[in-house]
């Protein structure tokens, strides 16, 4: 059976769609578009990260309620139906969806989880809000580690990541972390195994001889 999700934003604490007129969102309850002559959008695991700049951050399993529509659009694949079900809400960038992308997705989805701005993101938000009752933030040094220096059973998702991994601006990550020595230390270390330089195997030592 094929897995949907959808995403969402915050205000206060609640699920809300931006394209709703702030409805607040109930988990584990049907709900239906306000109007009638519109269905519900969600998408696959591949492409559900193509919606990020227009509905938010937070993601939450869908199940939809009744007859579902996949439409192939020019540049994004979504499918529709009247009714859906949504549950499971976690940030975009915990652990725990991050295994999700790693696991079920294919290049569509790989894209998005092995770009700098994606482990950029995986910083930011780490601190995350309450959802109703379910407390959104994550162990970001476990997040940055699936992104930075995991290797992987499969070899063509070990290249993408290889590939982009050499690229990344070590340095600028670096300067989004405070205070958090465990994942300061997880970006030294895919420094210094994927763009090397003097800096990055200084603070290699530095760190080595702090601990």
């Amino acid at each position: 059976m094929k897995k949907y999700y959808k995403l969402y934003s915050l205000m206060e604490n609640k699920l809300f769609s931006k394209f709703g007129d702030r409805k607040y969102i109930e988990l584990n309850k049907e709900y239906y578009a306000q109007d009638p002559h519109y269905k519900l959008c969600f998408a696959d695991i591949n492409h559900i990260l193509d919606y990020i700049d227009e509905h938010g951050v937070v993601v939450c399993d869908v199940k939809p309620v009744g007859k579902v529509i996949d439409s192939i659009l020019p540049s994004k694949v979504e499918s529709e139906c009247e009714c859906i079900i949504p549950s499971n809400p976690r940030s975009i960038y915990s652990p725990e969806f991050i295994q999700e992308l790693i696991n079920y997705g294919n290049n569509d989805a790989w894209s998005y989880v092995s770009d700098e701005s994606y482990v950029i993101g995986t910083i930011e938000h780490s601190k995350g809000e309450m959802c109703y009752d379910v407390n959104l933030s994550y162990e970001l040094s476990k997040a940055l580690h699936l992104l930075l220096l995991d290797i992987y059973d499969n070899d063509m998702l070990n290249k993408w990541f290889e590939y982009r991994r050499a690229r990344f601006n070590y340095n600028n990550i670096l300067k989004k972390i405070k205070s958090d020595r465990i994942s300061r230390r997880i970006v030294i270390d895919a420094w210094n195994v994927y763009a090397p330089c003097k800096k990055s195997k200084l603070l290699k030592m530095i760190s080595f001889f702090s601990c």
